[in-house]
Order: C-alpha cells, then structure tokens, then sequence
C-alpha cells in the first residue's frame, strides 16, 4: 500500500508541474512552479528511479537554482536543489530544505541519518 502512495504523489506532481510549466513562460527563481527552463524529449530512454528502470520521455532542464548537499550516514550524498523531495522513514515525502539531523532518509540500502 505504501509503494502505491509514493507512486500516487510522485504522479501527481509531476502532472501539476507539467501543466504549470508549460502554461508560464516566465520564469521566476524564487518561485518553485517556474523553474523550468526547457524540455527536451527523449526516445527509447529509461533512468532508475524507486521501482527499478523506468521509461522516461523527456529530460527537464532548470534555470540556476539553490544548491544543496545532502549526506547520510552511510556515506551516500546528493547534490540537488532545494525543493528537492526525499522519503524519509514511513515514506514521508520532505524537501531537502526541511531536513535535519533527526531525519532517516530511505536509500537503496535502506533508512540513513542524515549527517
């Protein structure tokens, strides 16, 4: 049931983002709905993502954005913007900018800390 809701949300966002994105040429940096500065389309391709290799039919490129480095206790790090989501424990979906160290991040190995 779980998995399903990760997939449900991560859908959703993506649906809103599309439409907005697409129907707003201006772009504003402190606005996260308008950090999209192209779109380019892709065939055949596929990127991993939490249920394996999934197909993919675009590529979404962004205008500069905050930059965050996120590291767990396992070792693993992220690079990413701000309003980048991770799970956290119980599939609780957090921007990175939320985060603290009392925070289990769930990775391909499992809940990490972040450190």
């Amino acid at each position: 049931m779980k998995i399903y809701l990760k997939f449900i949300i991560f859908f959703l966002i993506q649906l809103i983002e599309k439409y907005e994105f697409r129907n707003h040429k201006e772009l504003e940096e402190d606005n996260p709905l308008k950090k999209i500065s192209d779109i380019i389309p892709l065939k055949n391709k596929s990127v991993k993502s939490d249920y394996g290799f999934t197909p993919t039919s675009e590529i979404v490129k962004t205008i500069p954005l905050q930059r965050y480095k996120l590291t767990l206790e396992n070792g693993f790090s992220l690079e990413c913007a701000d309003n980048h989501i991770v799970y956290c424990k119980d599939y609780i979906p957090k921007f990175i900018h939320e985060l603290s160290t009392e925070d289990y991040i769930i990775s391909t190995v499992g809940l990490s800390r972040v450190k």
